[in-house]
C-alpha cells in the first residue's frame, strides 16, 4: 500500500499474533498512515496501550506544552503523559516492539488486537478487547 492511499486516520480492527514475545506487525492500512517510522505509546487507563504516529502525538500535546509548568494541572498532565510515553521504531516491514512493562500491564501475551481510533490506535489483549467491546458507551 503506497503513501498515496493515506487518508490521515487509523481505521478498522485487526487481530494479530505477537511474535518473539513482544513484536507486532502493523496492518498495512495503519503503516501507510505513519508520517515517520515511529510510534509513541502510552499506557491507557482502560487497560490498553494508546499508540500515536509520532507527529500526531506532538500535535496532540502541543497545547499542554504552552501551559506553564508552574501550574499544578499542567505538571500533572505532563507527568501522566510524558513520564509514561515511549517512542518505538517501526521497521520497513511494519514491525515494532511493545515494551515489556506495557505489554504485561495490558495483559498482551500471544494475541493482540489493533483497533483504530482515528488519530491514534489501541493495542489490546484479545480477551480485554472482547470484554470492552461487549459494553455500550457509558457502561465501562
Amino acid at each position: 500500500m503506497s503513501k498515496k492511499n493515506k487518508i490521515g486516520l487509523f481505521l478498522g480492527t485487526y487481530y494479530h499474533e505477537v511474535a518473539m514475545g513482544s513484536r507486532v506487525t502493523l496492518p498495512s492500512r495503519f503503516k501507510v498512515e505513519l508520517t515517520q517510522n515511529q510510534v509513541v505509546m502510552i499506557q491507557a487507563d482502560e487497560g490498553s496501550i494508546l499508540c500515536f504516529d509520532a507527529e500526531q502525538f506532538v500535535k496532540n500535546t502541543q497545547k499542554y506544552m504552552q501551559e506553564s509548568t508552574l501550574e499544578s494541572d499542567a505538571r500533572l498532565f505532563r507527568r501522566n503523559v510524558f513520564n509514561n510515553a515511549v517512542a518505538v521504531d517501526v521497521d520497513e516491514a511494519g514491525r515494532f516492539v511493545i515494551p515489556e512493562a506495557m505489554r504485561k500491564s495490558a495483559g498482551i501475551n500471544t494475541k493482540v488486537v489493533l483497533a483504530g481510533m482515528g488519530d491514534a490506535f489501541e493495542l489490546w489483549s484479545q480477551e480485554r478487547y472482547q470484554q470492552v467491546s461487549a459494553h455500550k458507551p457509558g457502561q465501562l
